[in-house]
Order: C-alpha cells, then sequence, then structure tokens
C-alpha cells in the first residue's frame, strides 16, 4: 500500500512538472554539487509533501524518519557510535554535534 501510495505521488509530481514551462532542462543528479543535491532533494521532498497533503495521506507514513537525535544516543561509547556510523544505511549525528550536546546548558 505504501509503494502504491509513493508511486502514485511520483506518478503526480511527473505530471505536474510536464506541464511547467521550464524554459530549459535540468542537469541529471548525479551530474549535481552538493548544494545543488541538496537543493533538488528538499524541492523534490516539498513536491512530495504537497501530493501527499491533496491525498490525505500522512508524509510520516511514506517518507524515511528523520535522523536520530544525540539525546538518543549520548548514553553510547565513542566507540559504539562509530561502528554504527560504519553502516552506511544507519544514519546518527557526527562526534562534533555530540559534543556540542555534551556541552554545559546546551541539553535539549
Amino acid at each position: 500500500m505504501i509503494v502504491f501510495i509513493f508511486s502514485y505521488c511520483i506518478v503526480l509530481f511527473l505530471a505536474e512538472d510536464a506541464y511547467s514551462n521550464a524554459p530549459r532542462s535540468k542537469r541529471p543528479y548525479d551530474q549535481l554539487e552538493s548544494t545543488q543535491r541538496w537543493k533538488r532533494r528538499k524541492e523534490a521532498r516539498a513536491a512530495v509533501a504537497g501530493v501527499l497533503e491533496r491525498i490525505g495521506c500522512p508524509a510520516e507514513e511514506v517518507l524515511p524518519p528523520s535522523r536520530t537525535s544525540p539525546a538518543e544516543l549520548i548514553h553510547l561509547p565513542t566507540s559504539v557510535r562509530e561502528q554504527i556510523r560504519a553502516v552506511r544505511s544507519l544514519r546518527i549525528p557526527s562526534e562534533r554535534t555530540m559534543a556540542q550536546f555534551l556541552l554545559p546548558g546546551s541539553r535539549r
């Protein structure tokens, strides 16, 4: 069911894009620099969220969950967090973010 809804969202997004008056074509995603990729992902998320809103399906049901917060990982030793980061499909905050979380007065 989720795959069907996601596919439907993509079809609607592509259909809307086909009717737009874009004066030139966009470069392929794999040829973009990091900032341009970020902007393209942001644009895609907004378009998918708009389609999901029109359909009446919450985005949380279709889109992947966001990153884990530092508060959820602070109890783990650094070595364990480094092992988790070695798995590319698992996304957790960097050690810099974890250190900022540990500074006095910065706990959320």
